[in-house]
């Protein structure tokens, strides 16, 4: 199999009970390591960093159906509504955030 053919195959059709259902989650990232090893290292020192931006992930259900998630985008809308969308003044010394479910100003 070349780099090329490469895919992500969906999850077997199991239920988990409760109504839970099987998904496959994939996580994307570029690193520059000496080894897979460490490559595998620096991602998972990036997961645990919590100053790190939450990250984008591809899920795949069991039907092979693809759903983007983007963590990062969710808690842009908790905070400031449903666009994401943050107006910042030029003046630093003037930036402040909304309180959570303000709009965006």
């Amino acid at each position: 199999m070349s780099d090329q053919d490469y895919t992500i195959k969906p999850p077997p059709k199991e239920q988990a009970g409760q109504g839970r259902h099987s998904y496959r989650v994939v996580y994307e990232i570029d690193v520059y390591a000496q080894s897979p090893g460490d490559a595998a290292r620096q991602v998972q020192e990036i997961f645990r960093d919590p100053e790190s931006i939450p990250p984008m992930f591809t899920v795949l259900d069991s039907d092979g159906h693809k759903t983007e998630v983007d963590l990062y985008a969710e808690g842009l809308e908790e905070h400031w509504g449903p666009t994401g969308i943050v107006a910042l003044p030029e003046d630093p010394e003037s930036w402040t955030q909304p309180e959570p479910g303000a709009p965006p100003a």
